[in-house]
């Protein structure tokens, strides 16, 4: 059978390729020999991808409106200014990946990335166990997180929580029951192994504000989901205060809880290091590092706080600029279930960075996605969202289409 070589192939192997990289190569925490290798395949699969990043920019430049175009440019120009000053490349990545997916069906997208995800969490339990990579162990005052292969619980437990979220738009989207039980068992597990408060908290919001958007359209109040894209300003700005004003708001620098350090390092690193166009270079040191090496720990998990101090004014513009984009795109074409996932991704970067590269939050593309092959006209002429399984087979889809 001949695969035709089209951008849109071309793409998911691409975002394939990536998540491998970000969550195998260099996302699991290999043991010494294995590492030696895995550094040489990383700079080779880098390479690979920022090359196909640039051959798909190029490639789709060609029927770009010229003012997109220009914006395109500007975006990148910033992210790699902004690489070259703080040495660090998530932006860059996430960037190119967003302008590289311009006409990509969104859902088939979505697919790839739910598959890439479930195989580099098997590769990373199946590695851990045969002694392959490490089990790094987190001491909290409130239990013992596992990270199962991976550099730290909580990114075990994020690529949970993105599984989830990506299951249940792509196979359970109008299934509520099911979600909410699913959502019970996962947060469950996650807390067993992990115990990770933040991902917990979040499974547990996605069926509880999904339930509130559905109710929202039925009782025709749905504008109000319309300003629910102003939550990504409302979090900016309240972790900027806080930071800003942790000192009077707290009484003092002390570290109470998990949730609580990180304003304290927000207003720490804030007042050193201030607040740049195109951001600072922060010496990051994680707890593991920092317990092993007898020192204070140095961290930012908050994606607002990241991106006005480590990345910059301007970086920090383009980034809720596609934020506010995404929310609007899916409130416009009443995809509910994506704009209850983008909310989620917003309300969690209060407490961690993941909401800023396409591997922690693949939302990110869907503006530039093309979304609209993804929805079918029902009898009373409204756009419905068409179930995967009508996408991927026909026989579905001509008996979505009769109904």
């Amino acid at each position: 059978m001949k695969v035709r070589l089209s951008d849109s192939n071309i793409f998911k192997f691409l975002l394939f390729l990536f998540i491998m990289w970000g969550n195998v190569i260099i996302g699991i925490k290999w043991i010494d020999p294995v590492l030696a290798v895995m550094n040489k395949v990383s700079r080779v699969t880098m390479i690979s991808i920022i090359a196909l990043i640039g051959l798909l920019i190029i490639k789709r430049s060609k029927g770009t409106h010229k003012n997109s175009l220009i914006r395109d440019y500007i975006s990148l120009v910033v992210v790699v200014i902004v690489y070259l000053i703080t040495g660090e490349n998530t932006l860059v990545f996430t960037i190119g990946l967003i302008v590289a997916a311009k006409g990509v069906n969104f859902e088939e997208t979505y697919l790839i990335y739910f598959k890439a995800q479930l195989l580099a969490l098997l590769i990373s339990v199946f590695t851990c166990y045969l002694g392959l990579s490490q089990n790094i162990v987190s001491y909290f005052s409130y239990g013992v997180g596992y990270s199962w292969g991976m550099h730290h619980a909580n990114n075990l437990a994020f690529m949970v929580a993105s599984l989830y979220f990506a299951f249940s738009y792509l196979f359970i989207r109008e299934r509520r029951i099911v979600q909410f039980i699913l959502a019970v068992v996962l947060i469950a597990i996650v807390w067993k192994i992990t115990v990770c408060r933040t991902v917990c908290a979040l499974i547990a919001l996605y069926p509880i504000i999904n339930l509130f958007v559905q109710l929202s359209r039925k009782t025709g109040s749905s504008k109000i989901l319309k300003y629910l894209k102003q939550f990504v300003l409302v979090m900016a700005i309240l972790s900027i205060v806080i930071s800003v004003f942790y000192v009077q708001i707290n009484g003092g620098l002390n570290y109470e809880g998990t949730f609580q350090s990180r304003f304290v390092f927000g207003y720490k690193l804030l007042h050193k290091y201030g607040v740049h166009l195109f951001g600072s270079q922060i010496e990051y040191i994680g707890t593991y590092e920092a317990r092993k090496l007898g020192i204070e720990t140095v961290l930012l998990d908050n994606a607002y706080l990241t991106l006005i101090i480590n990345y910059g004014i301007l970086a920090t513009i383009i980034m809720v600029y596609i934020l506010l984009r995404n929310m609007s795109k899916a409130y416009r074409e009443k995809n509910f279930d994506m704009l209850t996932i983008m909310l989620i991704y917003v309300i969690s970067g209060i407490s961690e960075n993941g909401m800023l590269t396409v591997i922690g939050n693949v939302s990110l593309l869907y503006f530039y996605c093309n979304t609209n092959s993804n929805y079918l006209v029902n009898k009373r002429n409204q756009r419905v969202p068409v179930p995967l399984q009508a996408q991927l087979f026909r026989g579905v889809a001509k008996k979505y289409e009769r109904n």
